[in-house]
């Protein structure tokens, strides 16, 4: 093969290659507690990590339920969900006063 052609091949995987090579990755967190909007779409908002932060965005118009999302990984090796993560979904501990 001559030249021209290697560059036209090496062009062509490089085409290739971009089209339907590695996405970069999307993870998104998955939050405890959602916000559901008292309005009839019932829109939720699952991006709290404790319950009263959800309260504080739901008051007025909307309640606050656990995220199934969070839930269902625990529930399905038998155990209890945590009630309230940190950012890094460790369980909160609740200290005595």
């Amino acid at each position: 093969m001559n030249v021209m052609t290697r560059a036209l091949l090496a062009l062509a995987a490089l085409i290739v290659f971009a089209a339907v090579g590695p996405k970069p990755a999307s993870a998104q967190a998955i939050h405890p507690w959602c916000s559901v909007s008292g309005d009839a779409e019932g829109a939720m908002v699952c991006v709290f990590f404790t319950f009263e932060q959800c309260r504080q965005f739901a008051r007025g118009d909307g309640h606050c339920q656990r995220n199934p999302r969070f839930d269902w990984p625990y529930f399905r090796r038998g155990e209890v969900p945590p009630q309230d993560v940190d950012p890094y979904s460790r369980p909160l501990r609740r200290y005595r006063r």
